[in-house]
């Protein structure tokens, strides 16, 4: 495929992807409105929705551009993904340069979510622990989605999400809100004592889901975030 045939195909792509989105999601309760929409290289698309508040991010990457091998199917195939930034996060990059530091700008939404459950790292941690069938932050937000009666995978994961705004909305957004440094500077608290109560544990009585979970929340915990 040569390289305009190529970006035609993925413009054709990014259209699909918004109106899927849009079908899938209701954003009618919410102040999000269209910012972004592009592709990045050989890699995948990107939405950008924006409210007075903060930005949710979609992006999407077809078989052939998807970076990673899915352990559901065989190969590599579509993969869907969404992170919340604040007003300032970047359109198509993960992170912002401060002080000539790099800083994570966009945040994986289980860390929101577990966050606004627990509040508190180390007491998030032993929840995790002792529980291990548990998956942090998302095991009543998957039921209650599931329940609706989603069909596929991709419909599955926008009632997650629709089910986290409904239940997390307001509570989500004002963490993210640059008008709310105090929220702000408690989920950056949390994340730290998270990460420090992480290097400390011992895993090996732990079960596999439970190891899973810490492996994920333990995302990007020793870098800076803004």
């Amino acid at each position: 495929m040569n390289q305009s045939h190529e970006n035609t195909d993925r413009h054709v792509l990014a259209q699909q992807f918004r109106q899927t989105i849009e079908g899938l999601i209701d954003f009618s309760p919410w102040p999000f409105r269209l910012a972004y929409a592009g592709t990045v290289p050989m890699s995948h698309i990107l939405l950008v929705y924006q409210s007075p508040k903060c930005r949710v991010r979609f992006g999407f990457s077809r078989g052939q551009y998807a970076t990673r091998k899915d352990k559901v199917g065989e190969g590599i195939e579509d993969h869907v993904f969404y992170g919340y930034g604040r007003l300032h996060a970047p359109d198509a990059e993960d992170t912002l340069t401060i002080s000539g530091k790099r800083c994570v700008a966009w945040h994986h939404p289980a860390l929101l979510l577990n966050y606004l459950e627990y509040r508190d790292g180390r007491a998030s941690l032993d929840q995790i622990s002792a529980a291990p069938e548990v998956s942090p932050g998302k095991d009543k937000i998957t039921h209650e989605a599931e329940a609706r009666g989603p069909t596929t995978k991709l419909e599955v994961w926008a009632a997650n999400i629709a089910v986290t705004w409904e239940r997390h909305g307001p509570e989500l957004f004002d963490v993210l809100d640059l008008q709310r440094p105090d929220l702000w500077e408690g989920y950056r608290k949390f994340r730290q004592d998270l990460w420090e109560a992480i290097k400390t544990r011992k895993f090996a009585t732990m079960g596999e889901r439970a190891k899973e979970s810490i492996k994920l929340l333990s995302l990007a915990y020793d870098q800076e975030i803004t």
